[in-house]
């Protein structure tokens, strides 16, 4: 369902997700993430400043 409406968002530009984000998580990688819980859109995280910094880094699930 998550992969539907992350490709409904694409497709349609106008259609966009009203992020709804869970609690901050560490990847493998050590980096530091939010997910959106609608769309699956991953922005980084930084626990100093505790807020999101820049454009989101992953899609789909896998860091770009």
């Amino acid at each position: 369902m998550i992969a539907l409406l992350a490709l409904v968002y694409k497709v349609v530009p106008f259609l966009r997700c009203s992020h709804r984000f869970s609690w901050p998580q560490t990847g493998a990688d050590g980096q530091d993430y939010q997910v959106c819980l609608r769309c699956g859109v991953r922005y980084r995280y930084d626990w100093d400043a505790m807020r999101q910094v820049g454009k989101p880094k992953v899609q789909s699930g896998a860091w770009t």
